[in-house]
């Protein structure tokens, strides 16, 4: 679900037979949300909605899956009924370790 024509959808997309859950995909569904002003997975104004799909995805019998991007929010995910969290692609996990590598280095040589 990364569209608004997606969530307006959502309840038919649940009902189809061979679908077991959906994926959330918070960066991409905040571009729609605010009309392509801004690309923010924690977007304040779309975490009800957000908080929605989880539900309405639970009472389908169906699992909910999201992008976390911040770490921070996966509780806040989690309690809202997501169950399967995608925490990073290759890229941000690449290139998390290499600033944390460089960091470790810098605090060793003092510098």
């Amino acid at each position: 679900v990364e569209t608004r024509a997606a969530l307006d959808a959502l309840d038919g997309i649940l009902d189809m037979p061979g679908i077991d859950g959906i994926f959330l995909g918070p960066s991409d569904f905040s571009i729609a949300w605010s009309n392509g002003a801004t690309v923010n997975s924690t977007l304040e104004s779309m975490m009800e909605t957000v908080a929605s799909v989880a539900e309405r995805t639970r009472k389908a019998g169906k699992h909910a899956a999201i992008y976390v991007v911040e770490p921070a929010i996966a509780g806040r995910v989690v309690s809202m009924g997501y169950r399967l969290l995608a925490m990073g692609s290759e890229h941000s996990l690449i290139g998390l370790g290499a600033k944390t590598l460089i960091k470790s280095v810098r605090d060793s040589i003092g510098s």
